[in-house]
């Protein structure tokens, strides 16, 4: 149904709200008429102002008959100049209401109107603005892809290995934080100190009780990145209430992530191709953790955990895989052997039993040549030099026979070899030598098969962080008596006995003396603060900085109400 044949309480006073706005791209001139600059204007753009959706359709002018470009401008849906256009070039997007109707290649390059039936201003430029906002999206995301292929280029060509780790683009948009410059971050010690760069007296020390090193690293980005939009702010804040409040789903939460190892990290270097065998195990052991985080939170009620819940992926074929393969306790290096486990491999296993089985065969030829040479002090050694040989001291070189033949003298003995120990060492080496090679390729196999299912791995380590960051809130409001904090847009400060989180914890031994702050955009927009020289004036007002910051990044704040 077209907008103008809808119904309104102003319609009989106010036909219509029309907004218009206009758009002009860089790198063509203003006020198009060669036909071929609009024609590549027009080329450059029109898929990426279709894919903004609303169920716009594409014409183009040279494609209407008069009567069809008559009835647009009779709307107001095209200007007649655009439709009288001799040369019939550009085009249009409309939608089947006919409310919305983009003209591209006219007097402006991009010219957006939304109609609305009755007076309805505010919701008509709402809706042209969000139009408006897509399409600056689509221009800076194709421009960041366009960055981001050049980057991508580069790390190819300098660092030589695998960037498949690099599998998603995540657009960084800063109207979803608060600004913070640099002199704000110094200035509260957001997350280090001003005077020598450490971590202690900050705000990141106070809040950081993480249990793995991601949840740290997520927690500073999120001190640096506090929340603008109320419904995240508030997710957040509730999955913060829930482990607060229930003493053993927090307790139970944390003792499963102590034993979670740094996932993130550990997907980079299967990525990069550097992982050895205890990078696999301690994956596998943070892998082992998921199926019990996961059953902890399948009775949560907030939001963010239960989405936590659902989209964690406890990755069992990834544990079965390391689980069947790689030995418990396995060497530092992947080219020297003993990584992968018995029964994984059959031609692995066959060759480990000869290397082990060479050990009783040397024995065995060891005790046989004692009792027919008679010479009980003989024995069997090996060094990387001459392989085995047999040792014969000097006083029994009497009795050496003489199918012995000699290798070595040295100050005391003689050295052999026979051409059964020769035999032997062909078997024992050979099996040896060919064991590391299958184990290094099977490891090589195994690392990645694992590689392939990257991004399931960067996608439970994320929702781990999160949890992980969560917990820490929840540990922090329990330990420190905090309080939620009621977010909402209605633009008022209003803090009852707040505190500063650092000084508070620093000066434990003491009681940090509460002040309230009240502050809105009316009346009460402005505070004049008064005192003497470290009377608290600074830590006041930085004060309330954190507790609001503190809010919002999603976590309880220091004082009786907030």
């Amino acid at each position: 149904m077209n907008w103008y044949l809808q119904s309104s309480e102003d319609c009989d006073v106010v036909k219509s709200s029309r907004i218009r706005l206009a758009r002009n791209l860089n790198g063509f001139k203003f006020n198009l008429e060669n036909k071929s600059e609009i024609e590549q204007l027009e080329n450059k753009i029109k898929d990426n102002l279709y894919s903004i959706g609303y169920g716009l359709k594409y014409l183009k002018l040279k494609d209407m008959d008069d009567i069809t470009k008559m009835s647009l401008v009779e709307k107001n849906l095209i200007s007649p100049e655009f439709a009288l256009n001799k040369s019939e070039t550009g085009s249009i997007l409309i939608n089947d209401e006919e409310n919305i109707c983009i003209m591209i290649g006219g007097k402006d390059h991009i010219n957006i109107q939304v109609f609305n039936c009755g007076l309805d201003l505010e919701n008509t430029l709402n809706l042209a603005i969000e139009i408006d906002k897509k399409i600056e999206d689509l221009t800076e995301k194709k421009l960041a892809i366009y960055a981001i292929n050049a980057l991508l280029k580069y790390l190819e060509d300098t660092q030589k290995t695998s960037l498949d780790h690099i599998n998603t683009i995540k657009i960084y948009n800063t109207t979803r934080y608060m600004a913070l410059d640099i002199n704000a971050r110094r200035n509260l010690e957001l997350t280090e100190k001003m005077r020598d760069k450490s971590k202690k007296g900050t705000l990141l020390w106070v809040l950081d009780k993480t249990s793995t090193s991601m949840g740290g690293r997520l927690l500073r980005r999120w001190i640096n990145d506090p929340l603008i939009d109320r419904s995240e702010i508030n997710e957040r804040l509730d999955a913060v209430e829930e482990l607060k409040d229930s003493i053993i789903l927090r307790g139970d939460v944390i003792e499963a992530l102590k034993k979670v190892y740094d996932i993130e990290r550990l997907a980079g270097k299967i990525s990069y191709g550097n992982a050895n065998g205890r990078d696999l195990i301690s994956l596998k052991n943070s892998v082992k953790q998921l199926p019990d985080i996961k059953k902890i939170l399948a009775t949560t009620g907030s939001e963010l955990l239960r989405n936590i819940y659902e989209e964690l992926d406890t990755l069992d074929d990834i544990y079965e895989i390391i689980e069947k393969s790689i030995v418990d306790e396995p060497p530092i290096t992947v080219k020297d052997g003993g990584v992968i486990k018995i029964g994984y491999d059959p031609e692995i296993d066959k060759l480990k039993l000869a290397t082990t089985e060479g050990k009783k065969w040397i024995l065995d030829l060891e005790a046989k040549e004692r009792e027919l040479t008679g010479i009980k002090g003989l024995k069997v050694g090996f060094n990387k030099v001459f392989g085995y040989f047999i040792e014969v001291t000097k006083s029994n070189l009497s009795m050496v026979p003489d199918r012995y033949v000699r290798k070595q003298t040295l100050a005391n003995c003689e050295r052999y070899i026979t051409e059964d120990l020769k035999n032997l060492e062909n078997q024992i080496l050979g099996a040896e030598e060919r064991v590391v090679t299958l184990e290094y390729n099977a490891f090589c196999e195994i690392r990645d098969s694992i590689e392939k299912q990257i991004q399931r791995i960067q996608k439970t380590a994320n929702l781990v962080s999160i949890l992980d960051v969560i917990s820490s809130f929840a540990i922090v409001a329990e330990d420190m008596n905090y309080v939620k904090p009621e977010v909402d847009d209605g633009g008022i400060i209003d803090i009852k006995e707040g505190r500063h989180p650092v000084i508070e914890k620093m000066i434990s031994t003491s009681n940090f003396v509460p002040n309230d702050t009240y502050l809105d955009k009316n009346s009460n927009r402005l505070a004049i603060i008064t005192g003497p020289n470290m009377a608290g004036k600074s830590t006041y007002m930085r004060q309330v900085a954190l507790i609001t910051l503190m809010a919002q990044i999603g976590r309880f704040g220091p004082a009786s109400y907030a």
